[in-house]
């Protein structure tokens, strides 16, 4: 092991200080966080470049001093906000839970935890939840991010909850997921509209899946700016409507719903911006 020291001056009071320069592993403060090479090698290795070209001194020591520091506090910044190998320990909560409903059925999906905890995530746990009340936990052991609960009331609105595992244990529960009723359509694909004097002709693409109960109306959602207007509802299967008593001049997208048996579905995602004709 080659040792790099520096002295300082005996007015000082800073004895004899020894880095290791083939110690790149540095461990910061009491909380178990640390960085290997990849995280704070860098900034390590600058502090130790500097202490290799001073020679003794009280600027000398004060300057390594600031060195160490800077790569410290750089080393503990990483070792806070990284994923995964940087704490290790229980993954960091799943994020975005979303819903698709099914016939007695939901499928979800979410986003990984930001921290894996530096260890692999191998399960997932799904809490689901119906007037606010705790139902059963699904363990999947795998590292999917998409999972299928079935068993569910077609017509109930339910919500969800999920967590990670790895070889620490459980992380902590994602936030609650949009509700959901079961048995709903899927969301009419992509609107598209036609500006008119006052108003606007709007048409979809009908839901992927009915989940076996016959779409029967659609609801048309203006916006302007991202503001809802009046919600227009159709009783009719056509997957084509015309929106009236718009604002002329203004700037309009829209969203539409489909509704069978068991409810309503989510909305789609919005039309392109058109501008209403006076």
């Amino acid at each position: 092991m080659r040792d790099v020291a520096v002295r300082g001056a005996k007015t000082s009071g800073i004895a004899r200080r020894t880095l290791h320069v083939d110690r790149l592993r540095h461990i910061i403060g009491t909380n178990g966080a640390y960085c290997d090479f990849v995280t704070c090698g860098v900034p390590y290795l600058a502090g130790v470049g500097v202490v290799s070209r001073l020679r003794g001194g009280e600027a000398a020591v004060r300057k390594v001093q600031v060195s160490v520091v800077v790569a410290a506090a750089l080393c503990a910044l990483v070792a806070t906000s990284a994923p995964g190998w940087a704490t290790p320990g229980p993954p960091s909560a799943p994020r975005s839970v979303s819903l698709v409903p099914g016939k007695g059925a939901v499928t979800l999906r979410w986003v990984a935890p930001f921290s894996d905890g530096g260890h692999k995530v191998v399960a997932y746990d799904v809490l689901s939840y119906h007037d606010d009340v705790r139902l059963a936990i699904n363990v999947f052991h795998s590292a999917k991010v998409t999972e299928r609960i079935s068993g569910l009331k077609n017509g109930s609105v339910y919500t969800f909850t999920v967590a990670a595992e790895n070889a620490a244990g459980w992380g902590r529960t994602s936030a609650r997921s949009p509700a959901v009723t079961v048995g709903t359509p899927v969301a009419p694909g992509k609107p598209s509209a036609e500006s008119g004097k006052d108003q606007a002709s709007v048409s979809w693409p009908a839901p992927s899946t009915n989940n076996g109960f016959a779409v029967d109306r659609y609801r048309v959602v203006p916006f302007v700016a991202r503001s809802p207007g009046a919600a227009r509802v159709f009783n009719s299967t056509r997957t084509h409507a015309v929106v009236a008593g718009l604002q002329g001049g203004r700037p309009y997208t829209f969203k539409v719903a489909a509704h069978n048996h068991n409810g309503w579905s989510y909305d789609s995602v919005s039309s392109k911006v058109v501008v209403i004709a006076n």
